[in-house]
């Protein structure tokens, strides 16, 4: 009987998990009347989905298949150091990058196709910042050795 060798996961990776698990709830969640209110409102695509997560974040079905996405890139990402890296850094990067689009388009025209509203906008920046942070705070080379 050969001896099982548990790994135990760095902190990073740690972190990398638990972004990526609250992404799926939130894009199920995304999807869940009266959680999502103006559930009958909700579009696949544009600004007129006037759907609001938690009553507060605009979404559409593109919005919450993103964040399905993320979930289900993060999760297995986590499994390994470099993946719970790049996902957390890549991630974050993506959306600082969503978060200076969503300040540059006008709110009510074609370009907003993700249906993002000024909570989106905070809640963007402040993702952005802490993926992007933990994946350096957490990421360094001697958490890789453990």
């Amino acid at each position: 009987m050969g001896t099982r060798q548990e790994t135990a996961r760095t902190p990073l990776q740690l972190a990398a998990l638990v972004v990526g698990a609250v992404f799926l709830l939130v894009g199920v969640l995304g999807f869940v009347p009266g959680i999502t209110t103006s559930y009958d409102t909700m579009q696949l695509v544009g600004h007129e989905s006037e759907a609001k997560l938690l009553g507060i974040f605009q979404v559409n079905i593109l919005h919450n298949i993103v964040h399905l996405l993320f979930g289900v890139v993060g999760v297995p990402a986590s499994r390994t150091w470099g993946g719970a890296r790049a996902f957390l850094l890549y991630g974050g990067a993506i959306y600082l990058v969503l978060w200076i689009y969503g300040l540059v388009i006008d709110l009510d025209s074609p370009a907003n196709f993700v249906s993002l509203n000024t909570a989106d906008h905070w809640l963007h920046l402040a993702l952005g910042v802490g993926m992007v942070a933990l994946a350096l705070l957490l990421g360094r080379t001697a958490d890789r050795a453990r």
